[in-house]
């Protein structure tokens, strides 16, 4: 059973409180100790220390202390402060709690707001929702007008710089036919008028010349055969089989009396060797007399600009007179005062009659093409098969 009895015994605490201040007071009134001596730590403490160190011992059991013996230690239980200690203490709490919630308040406005994290509202508090910020469309709007001028740039330098092949044959061909068009109107210009008198004296000297050869390889008779003409630049040669002298004396007549204002005559005669008899007559046709004579009549209307106009011509010509073209090519030559020449060259196979229809039909279409050497001969020197000749073309372009 405890020493004290807590609930019967009313003035405890009263009691207790009297003693400690009466304690307090006593060790108040006592001098204070400056030094302390040798002496003084050798003597054993008077009775105001006992009744003193009693009075705490009686604290310690009287708050629940524990006294440590050398032997045993009691637990013990300290009396509950009173009323009034209790008020005093809670007073004491208070003030020194409001206190620090003030001068927590205070370093907390003085306190700058921190700029790297923004203040996390609580979920009581009351907030306003922020309106949201709208789409920028300007970067949308820049990049639209920027890929829409690119385009139009790209479309526009093709169509302009690099035009397709069919744009750049509509632009030659409109500006050609502008040319043409203001020449009209403006009229012939001196060289021109200088090129197309030249083309037309071409034109004329290589008309007559075919004429002549045309008549003379359809004038050969009963008897006669055609062996072979050649036309070398003014000159003019042919040569007939005949099966006797007197054949040949009798076609050098009939051809003067058709070409009467040819000058023909017969240069040569030759017997042909072997079992088969015969004789080659070889005729010249003066071409000077010739050409000075039919020169006016001719007139160039679409003149050859390149070869490959030549060349297309001829093959149209062979085509309609059922020749075949075996060889043709054409080779640049130098050029002379302001014509561009160039020597277009070609070898045909077919029959004397589409041979000579063909030399008719060059005749008959003049062009700006000078005749330099023409060969017609039988491929067959025995028999003369009419089916099988052939004829080689040398024609001079002056463009």
């Amino acid at each position: 059973m405890a020493e004290y009895d807590l609930i019967s015994d009313d003035d405890f605490f009263s009691e207790l409180s009297k003693n400690k201040k009466d304690a307090e007071k006593k060790q108040a009134q006592q001098p204070p100790k400056d030094q302390v001596g040798e002496d003084d730590l050798f003597t054993l403490p008077d009775d105001s220390h006992e009744e003193e160190f009693q009075l705490d011992l009686e604290d310690e059991h009287a708050f629940g202390g524990q006294t440590a013996g050398p032997e045993t230690a009691e637990e013990s239980f300290s009396p509950p402060p009173t009323p009034e200690d209790r008020a005093e203490d809670f007073s004491e709490s208070a003030q020194d709690t409001f206190d620090m919630d003030q001068v927590t308040q205070e370093e907390e406005s003085e306190a700058p707001p921190a700029s790297g994290s923004p203040e996390t509202p609580y979920l009581t508090d009351d907030y306003i929702d922020e309106k949201q910020e709208g789409i920028n469309y300007r970067p949308i709007l820049i990049g639209t007008i920027s890929i829409v001028l690119l385009a139009l740039i790209f479309f526009l330098v093709k169509m302009y710089v690099f035009p397709s092949k069919s744009g750049r044959k509509e632009k030659i061909a409109k500006a050609t036919k502008e040319v043409t068009a203001s020449t009209k109107k403006a009229g012939p210009t001196p060289l021109q008028l200088k090129k197309e008198k030249f083309w037309n004296s071409l034109a004329g000297n290589s008309r007559s010349a075919l004429g002549l050869i045309s008549g003379m390889g359809k004038a050969d008779g009963k008897g006669i055969k055609l062996s072979s003409i050649l036309l070398y630049d003014k000159d003019l040669l042919f040569e007939v089989f005949a099966g006797s002298r007197a054949e040949l004396a009798k076609y050098n007549s009939t051809l003067r009396e058709n070409f009467r204002n040819k000058k023909i005559s017969i240069v040569a005669s030759d017997s042909r060797p072997g079992n088969k008899s015969g004789i080659f007559g070889l005729f010249k046709v003066d071409l000077n007399q010739v050409q000075s004579a039919s020169t006016a009549a001719a007139k160039v209307t679409n003149p050859f600009k390149t070869p490959q106009e030549g060349e297309k011509w001829l093959q149209f010509l062979a085509g309609n007179s059922g020749l075949s073209i075996k060889d043709m090519n054409f080779t640049p030559r130098k050029a002379q005062d302001v014509y561009t020449i160039y020597e277009l060259n070609a070898l045909l196979h077919g029959s004397k009659k589409g041979c000579l229809q063909f030399i008719d039909a060059m005749g008959n279409s003049p062009k700006n093409i000078k005749l330099h050497k023409l060969i017609l001969n039988a491929l067959d020197q025995r028999t003369f098969n009419p089916a099988r000749y052939q004829m080689r073309l040398i024609l001079y372009i002056y463009s």
